[in-house]
């Protein structure tokens, strides 16, 4: 934003005082105020709904491409999360033993 123009700067920051003027009333329109038990059966119904997985529609008897791609990226990716996360438990412990193993063999010279 700094080196835009004038007029671009002023355009942006009238743009983003706007915005912030509209959400706040749309946050204290008394209309469209929710309770906090709303709120929270609408995460956990969103939560439920990730939770699922992306549903496989059939067209003629067959499962849709897209959506088994869709389930297939999602599958990998936990898979990927999972081995990193065994990898860098495996790398934890074994940095762990070696340096235990170096504190005993130091403790068994006696540089006196």
């Amino acid at each position: 934003m700094r080196f835009l123009e004038k007029s671009k700067r002023e355009a942006i920051r009238e743009e983003f005082k706007r915005k912030h003027k509209d959400n706040k009333r749309a946050k204290l329109d008394p209309d469209q105020a929710g309770g906090t038990v709303e709120a929270l059966r609408k995460q956990e119904t969103e939560r439920k709904k990730a939770q699922r997985g992306v549903p496989v529609v059939q067209q003629n008897g067959f499962p849709d491409k897209e959506a088994l791609r869709e389930r297939l990226k999602k599958k990998l990716e936990e898979m990927r999360v999972q081995r990193k996360a065994e990898e860098n438990s495996e790398k934890v412990k074994s940095v762990k033993e070696w340096k235990d193993g170096a504190l005993q063999i130091e403790l068994t010279f006696d540089f006196r």
